[in-house]
């Protein structure tokens, strides 16, 4: 019996129909299409279609709209992704070169298979997409319409797919880690794709040098107390010069092209003291005195161009220094009204002194303006400072009673304002990372059981105020130097480097028995070693 609303068919003697179950009216036949008001036909009726025909037709529909939904989805899909993975292929790349030059080959190849697999991906997905075009075309159905694997099962890098998918994790997570710490790669910035991390911008051309090698225009320039030296960079020499016997040198200023040297000789009986200032022409090699005193010693701090400025003493009054500068356009001595103050920085237009100290004891830090006014004093209880540019790192003594333990704090020269990095350290001197993003120093992590010993190197974070222990050497003496992100360490006869990245530190190079260490000298994107060999020459050794 057929439900004359619904036409389904029921059995026999049903009273109600099992699909809509309406009432179902005493009739065999299955009754004629109740036809729509709404549409009058316009032709001769067609026949009931067969039920199995219906369901055949409806299911080649259902497949067919399937199939043109899966295309539109991947149409789409590719549209929207298709430019991001070609950007994500090239940010893969990039990465993958930084981590080449970092020389950390397994993760740039890592990174690099991860990229080229995204395009390959890529074309995949444009294949299946092409696959299901001609299963429809050819009345197929299709199949699985996700992405295919490699029928040999391998990911490209010689990795199982599971290999593979691991991989992408670590690297993604990897990623996400950096982007949530905004970190960057040593090498993003195209101007470091030598590894060379470019240094701040000096604020003065002109450096002070003592007993140390210094290198400018393609010269290294070697002061030693009773010497001056210039080589070029073949290390031949160019200039030399012996002072008198009784004439050491003090400190010179130097901006690579002209030198400036004070030598200084005491009396016999140790109560006068003389002083004269060369003036050095280096690319001509010509020398000449420019000022001479025949009363106090003369301590080199900085030069501007036009002024040099320095402290100076009489023989018997050496622990009451005065700070002076010499006008060299009106070759002139000038006295300022600072007293019992060594000038340690010489600036454009500013300069920094320490307050006068026989040992390690705490001393006033102060900038002044070049012509001796006060700008301000930095620290009353201060034990070192180094200028970055514009800005002026110090340390302060927090305990009054004692030499330590100090905070870093840092003043802007331009906006004056004054800024504290780091807690309670006990350490006497520091070096600002290169980057700015931190300090190293030489510093004692357990002062209350031997009392102050700062053995060991460190490295403290600004932001975070994490302290690191990088090296420590209790009972030896040792100095170090950060070049391009990398610390050289100089310990006995020894010299180390560390690398930052892995924390880790290894031997690179030993000096002999009868061979001491000068210093390190970074010059022109290199880095050397410097020391005077055994037949007493001074030597230079390419480190980086």
């Amino acid at each position: 019996m057929y439900c004359i609303y619904c036409g389904h068919k029921n059995e026999d003697g049903a009273s109600f129909c099992t699909k809509c179950g309406k009432p179902i009216e005493s009739f065999e036949e299955e009754p004629a299409p109740v036809p729509d008001i709404f549409q009058v036909p316009t032709g001769p009726q067609q026949p009931p279609q067969d039920p199995k025909k219906k369901k055949t037709g409806l299911l080649v529909g259902l497949i067919v709209g399937a199939g043109v939904f899966i295309i539109a989805v991947i149409v789409a899909c590719v549209i929207v992704f298709g430019g991001r993975e070609h950007r994500a292929y090239e940010e893969q790349m990039e990465i993958g070169e930084a981590y080449f030059q970092e020389e950390d080959y397994n993760q740039a190849r890592a990174v690099i298979d991860y990229g080229k697999t995204v395009v390959s991906d890529s074309k995949a997905l444009k294949e299946k997409e092409q696959e299901i075009k001609d299963d429809l075309a050819n009345g197929n159905p299709g199949t699985d319409a996700g992405m295919p694997e490699r029928s040999d099962g391998n990911s490209g890098d010689g990795n199982t797919g599971e290999e593979t998918l691991e991989s992408r994790e670590e690297i993604q997570a990897e990623e996400t880690q950096e982007q949530t710490q905004e970190q960057t790669l040593p090498l993003e910035d195209p101007d470091m794709a030598d590894g060379n991390v470019p240094e701040e911008t000096p604020d003065n051309p002109w450096v002070t040098t003592y007993n140390d090698l210094y290198f400018a225009n393609g010269n290294f320039i070697v002061v030693d107390l009773d010497s001056i030296d210039i080589y070029d960079e073949t290390l031949a020499p160019v200039f030399h010069y012996d002072s008198e016997e009784s004439w050491y040198f003090s400190m010179a200023v130097t901006d690579g092209t002209t030198l400036y040297a004070a030598a200084n000789t005491t009396s016999e009986d140790g109560m006068t003291g003389s002083s004269v200032i060369y003036r050095l022409d280096i690319p001509s090699g010509s020398m000449e005195p420019l000022y001479r005193n025949d009363v106090r010693n003369i301590y080199l701090g900085g030069c501007t161009g036009e002024r040099l400025y320095y402290y100076s003493s009489t023989a018997q009054d050496w622990m009451n220094p005065g700070i002076y500068y010499f006008d060299l356009a009106q070759p002139s001595e000038h006295a300022l009204e600072i007293h019992q103050s060594y000038v340690e920085y010489v600036g454009a237009d500013f300069f920094v002194t320490t307050g006068q100290r026989s040992d390690v004891s705490p001393v006033p830090i102060c900038v002044y303006d070049l012509e001796g006014n006060v700008v301000i004093q930095l620290a009353e209880r201060g034990m070192s400072f180094e200028v970055h540019g514009r800005k002026i790192y110090y340390s302060e003594v927090t305990d009054p009673e004692s030499y330590y333990p100090c905070v870093i704090k840092v003043y802007d020269i331009d906006t004056g304002e004054t800024q504290t990095l780091t807690s309670d350290l006990y350490l006497l001197d520091f070096d600002v990372c290169q980057d700015g993003s931190g300090l190293w120093a030489q510093a004692d992590l357990d002062p209350q059981t031997d009392g102050f010993a700062p053995d060991t190197l460190v490295k403290v974070d600004f932001e975070s105020g994490e302290m690191e222990e990088v090296y420590s050497d209790p009972g030896n003496v040792f100095t170090y130097k950060e070049v391009y992100g990398h610390m050289y360490i100089f310990s006995g006869q020894e010299m180390l480097i560390y690398e930052p990245e892995y924390h880790e530190t290894y031997s690179v190079y030993t000096l002999g028995a009868d061979e001491s260490f000068r210093g390190f000298l970074q010059a022109d994107g290199a880095f050397y070693l410097c020391y005077v060999n055994r037949a007493q020459e001074n030597v230079v050794i390419l480190l980086q």
